[in-house]
């Protein structure tokens, strides 16, 4: 039997490096009580917007990828929906030239409450 894919979205639960090689991520997916692990190329750029690291606990990802044949989910692309609320990580996004194009990951309509968000953590 061949592989199957999966596609899905969900909230990081747990996060694990597993080996040189692979980030292992549990992720559970709207509605379900059951988180996916799911494993994260660590070599090869899978993820989406490259510019920052976005891969922490409470993020919402979008994940695509391929199940081998012994029920390991392997992601070929991972996608940000929504940024974990992380003041480190949103520190580092605000550092990027090109902040701005982030701020829909934030759940922010605009710059104004992304300033916002910055000063309260700030703080």
């Amino acid at each position: 039997q061949h592989a199957s894919s999966f596609d899905f979205k969900g909230k990081i639960l747990r996060k694990k490096n597993i080996s040189a090689e692979y980030l292992k991520l549990a992720v559970q997916e709207d509605g379900n009580e059951k988180s996916t692990a799911v494993y994260i190329p660590r070599k090869k750029s899978v993820c989406t917007p490259s510019d920052f690291n976005f891969l922490y606990l409470d993020a919402i990802i979008h994940v695509q990828g391929h199940v081998t044949p012994d029920m390991y989910h392997h992601v070929t692309q991972c996608n940000l929906v929504r940024c974990a609320p992380n003041i480190k990580l949103i520190k580092e996004i605000l550092a990027l030239p090109n902040y701005l194009s982030f701020t829909s990951t934030m759940n922010m309509d605009n710059e104004e409450q992304l300033q916002n968000l910055v000063e309260e953590n700030s703080q």
